[in-house]
């Protein structure tokens, strides 16, 4: 089976990379994946596990900045804040997963987003 291509989701001028790794066989909620600063969505595809693999869907989503997803505008840190973070990561999960049951799983930057998008 090969890796999916990423699918962009823009929401504001920017555009979110996410991958979808769809199970028709999942018995359990989908899983998604949200990696740390300065790795990319693509990090998640040699770490997850058997069980995740064989149980579920899951998905991984971008960071903004981070390559292969872009962050529109110039960078100023009054712009880029935690509900920002949170707002760009919501989009994907919003499109990847509209029924809105799944289990969310941040690494470093990525759990911050990830308890920001919780919050």
């Amino acid at each position: 089976m090969s890796d999916p291509a990423p699918v962009f989701i823009e929401h504001a001028g920017h555009r979110i990379a996410s991958l979808a790794h769809a199970n028709e066989a999942a018995v359990r909620f989908p899983v998604v994946w949200i990696h740390g600063l300065t790795v990319s969505v693509h990090v998640w595809e040699a770490a997850v596990y058997d069980e995740i693999k064989a149980q579920r869907s899951w998905y991984s989503v971008g960071l903004p900045l981070h390559s292969p997803s872009t962050y529109a505008g110039e960078l100023h840190e009054e712009k880029l804040t935690k509900d920002l973070f949170a707002e760009l990561i919501a989009k994907p999960i919003d499109a990847l997963i509209p029924e809105g049951e799944f289990h969310l799983i941040g690494h470093s930057l990525g759990g911050f987003a990830a308890l920001n998008y919780a919050a």
